[in-house]
């Protein structure tokens, strides 16, 4: 191969190369554009969603996929409930919910008793652990009946784990 046609094979390589690099960070802004994308849509409709004070967790999932439903979502392509379960240590994980494009699962927590609020981070902490196994994104939206104080001191911590993001909803 002569130096005219090995200069040619290395700039036609470069350029498949920067590319390649230019559509990976194009997905990557993606990515991140529709997590918070999703993040101020939720932030913003969820509290909308109840007329009164939640009884149990459920009702809020219920609530998050009506919103979803209402935003033009599909179940089974956009989202989906309560699939993509996985095992992680011996124990079976479902996620309330995933979003497969962006690799994404939401998880669903009701805060509403001031001595649950321990066992809500321990739930959330454990979960971080399985569920960052199996998704690149990790979403909790914690529906909260005046139990947290300080949102962002919650948040801080949790959110300091890598991909993950945490909504708090105050009722």
């Amino acid at each position: 191969m002569t130096g005219i046609e090995q200069m040619t094979l290395f700039q036609s390589v470069l350029t498949s190369v920067r590319l390649l690099i230019a559509t990976l960070e194009e997905n990557y802004d993606y990515v991140e554009d529709e997590l918070n994308s999703l993040e101020n849509f939720i932030s913003s409709k969820m509290r909308l969603m109840f007329t009164s004070i939640p009884n149990n967790e459920k009702e809020v999932q219920d609530n998050l996929e009506r919103l979803f439903i209402g935003n033009n979502m599909n179940k089974g392509v956009d989202y989906d409930r309560e699939t993509g379960k996985f095992n992680f240590s011996g124990r079976e994980y479902i996620p309330d919910f995933i979003i497969p494009n962006l690799k994404c699962c939401l998880e669903v927590k009701l805060l509403k008793e001031k001595n649950k609020k321990s066992k809500i981070i321990e739930e959330i902490n454990a979960d971080i652990t399985a569920y960052s196994k199996a998704y690149n994104e990790i979403v909790f939206i914690i529906y909260d009946i005046g139990v947290i104080n300080d949102i962002i001191e919650f948040k801080r911590d949790i959110e300091s784990s890598g991909n993950i993001k945490v909504i708090v909803i105050k009722h």
